[in-house]
């Protein structure tokens, strides 16, 4: 077809017409190169900044899981002195000689002191 055209348009016809083809070619080529490059500077800068907020988040869940680590160790220790101080009133109380009276003698009220 290009050959028929460029038959047509004659010898010198045909030089313009092979020229502007080449020009053509060559806009076309530029085109689809700034596109390109274009597209990849945008996709590189879109990765970058992908990477950047999952590296903020692993940080933030490091740091979450470092302070529930903490708060579970000192909620284990509060609660087995708890425990203990459960225990230890529960022995304080089963040694009361007057544990089954109504009334409280002189030695449960030092020893309910004692306690508080």
């Amino acid at each position: 077809m290009i050959g028929a055209a460029v038959a047509l348009l004659g010898r010198r016809a045909g030089r313009l017409g092979l020229a502007a083809a080449a020009v053509a070619v060559l806009l076309g080529a530029a085109a689809w190169w700034l596109h390109s490059s274009g597209y990849q500077r945008g996709y590189a800068a879109h990765r970058a900044e992908a990477q950047a907020a999952t590296r903020a988040l692993n940080a933030r869940l490091e740091r979450s899981e470092t302070a529930l680590r903490v708060a579970t160790r000192a909620y284990r220790r509060e609660r087995q002195e708890a425990e203990a101080t459960e225990r230890r009133l529960a022995d304080e109380a089963s040694e009361d000689p007057d544990a089954g009276r109504r009334a409280l003698g002189a030695d449960s009220v030092r020893r309910i002191g004692r306690v508080r």
